[in-house]
């Protein structure tokens, strides 16, 4: 089962935000969306989620353009990590990952939300609020809430981020077992090269609003940052290092 992007193109304001973007993602694999800062990266996970209208070009969802589902059943494929997501209420961690759970309207709930605050390291805090958690708890409760969803997609926008590196191992972990294990697919932005290049089974590279490669070589990064780095070849992946002036 696959997405496919067709020749997407975004206009924000007038602005081209992604031009001309075609690509294919697979369920059961991890796919990292890398790049600089203004890429495109989460312009185009807004896309593929239908939270971004296009402009140009169509998206098809597990061989159904995405333009024709229902909210709600978009809700059901589709789950989404907004980077630095905010809750709105001040409520237990329970009840935020319980609003996963939506689109399903409360079936399976009590098992779901309490498999994914196991998954992701915050059953002990189940009952505290929200306001009362670390930035790195509250990554991490906001993930249980995807994962709560039970969604065929996880679109996860920099998932690492404010999480210290224990977590970031056990995130990682956890995305990869969705996909190798569960068979979803994973979309992440990450901007940890390292991070990427040890979660990834496929790669988007983006620069400039569109796909420059999708082989993580150094050539392909030095193109996409606008400078050298070494690749390092460390245990069962690889350390990106940026090249010394």
């Amino acid at each position: 089962m696959t997405i496919i992007l067709e020749n997407i193109s975004v206009k924000i304001g007038g602005t081209s935000i992604l031009s001309g973007v075609s690509g294919r993602l697979e369920r059961g694999r991890v796919t990292a969306l890398i790049g600089p800062n203004g890429a495109g990266k989460t312009t185009l996970l807004r896309a593929l989620l239908g939270l971004q209208p296009l402009n140009d070009g169509a998206i098809h969802i597990d061989g159904v353009s995405a333009s024709t589902l229902s909210t709600n059943d978009r809700a059901r494929r589709l789950g989404y990590l907004a980077q630095s997501g905010a809750p709105h209420w001040n409520i237990s961690a329970r009840e935020l990952v319980g609003l996963g759970r939506l689109p399903w309207h409360g079936t399976a709930q009590d098992a779901a939300v309490t498999d994914a605050l196991t998954a992701t390291d915050t059953l002990q805090f189940a009952d505290r609020l929200i306001n009362t958690l670390s930035g790195g708890e509250r990554a991490r409760v906001m993930l249980a809430r995807v994962l709560a969803g039970g969604s065929e997609w996880i679109f996860a926008d920099e998932p690492l981020a404010n999480l210290d590196p224990r977590h970031q191992r056990d995130v990682m972990l956890r995305l990869k077992s969705a996909a190798h294990d569960e068979g979803k697919g994973v979309i992440v932005v990450v901007h940890e090269l390292s991070a990427a290049a040890e979660i990834a089974d496929d790669v988007l590279i983006l620069k400039n609003g569109c796909v420059i490669g999708t082989t993580f070589d150094a050539p392909t990064l030095e193109a996409a940052f606008d400078m050298s780095f070494d690749l390092i070849a460390h245990g069962n992946g690889i350390a990106v290092l940026p090249r010394a002036i």
